[in-house]
């Protein structure tokens, strides 16, 4: 072989070593996403699933010792709060169900997912959802990015069900230039966010966070009691730079709550 022979195969031979370590990368970070993804179903089915398992076996212990007792008044109290208890539970699991078999519309886009999703969540909860975009400024985002939005709103929208007594819920999406606003807002009975935060093991509010942050967003709350909720989130349309939009998404939604704009989590 001559030098230039020698050089050129030198340059192929270094251009298949950086393929093959650009495979393997990208297949370690894809690991990672799905070892992310199971923590977070893990803790989202434990702050639900588990937790009314766990209250059905200790009621029905109590109602097997009142039976044994011959307090049948109380015993009766006890399988009403487990009928009540297995109802909540059996709600839960088709919305977790339906939640997950929902993906990305292929043709569709986003806004067909969420109109299907929304039209299934409001048969089954009686809570009239409805969706509010432009069709000609929907936001281009990446399939990774429109899953993680799809489950941020699935997580808001069962918060909704199951907290708010809300009547009606609006999904808004607005789209600029670098960045796309998504809000999901009721016209339920809102809440105390600090106190909720505060509470051990309540994981779909950092849930929610997680999952907008790992696509370089932000995530930020407006509530309290007797107004509603509105959950905003703040994802990048560009994708370039995600590290340096994560910390861009959080600055632009730490606002003080005392001035009554939304509050991050």
């Amino acid at each position: 072989f001559s030098q230039d022979d020698v050089q050129l195969i030198q340059a192929l031979a270094n251009q298949a070593a950086i393929a093959v370590e650009s495979t393997s990368l990208y297949a370690q970070v894809q690991n990672v996403a799905v070892l992310e993804e199971r923590d977070r179903l893990a803790r989202e089915m434990h702050d639900s699933l588990a937790q009314v398992l766990g209250f059905l076996s200790l009621k029905a212990a109590a109602a097997q010792d009142l039976l044994a007792s011959k307090h049948l008044t109380l015993a009766r109290l006890e399988l009403r709060q487990i009928e009540k208890a297995a109802e909540e539970a059996y709600v839960d699991v088709r919305e977790a169900i339906l939640g997950l078999r929902t993906s990305i519309v292929l043709g569709g886009g986003l806004s067909r997912t969420l109109k299907e999703y929304l039209h299934k969540f409001s048969s089954q909860s009686g809570i009239k959802a409805e969706l509010v975009t432009s069709s000609d400024n929907n936001p281009e985002l990446p399939p990774a990015t429109e899953v993680q939005l799809i489950r941020i709103i699935q997580e808001a929208l069962t918060n909704v069900r199951k907290h708010a007594q809300a009547h009606r819920v609006w999904v808004r999406i607005e789209s600029g230039e670098k960045q796309a606003q998504i809000q999901i807002e009721d016209d339920g009975q809102g809440f105390e966010l600090p106190l909720v935060l505060q509470r051990e093991g309540h994981y779909g509010l950092h849930s929610m966070k997680e999952r907008a942050e790992s696509v370089g967003g932000g995530l930020a709350i407006d509530t309290d009691l007797g107004r509603g909720t509105r959950v905003i989130i703040s994802l990048p349309i560009s994708q370039a730079g995600p590290q340096a939009t994560r910390r861009e998404g959080r600055h632009e939604t730490a606002t003080d709550s005392a001035s009554g704009r939304p509050r991050p989590i």
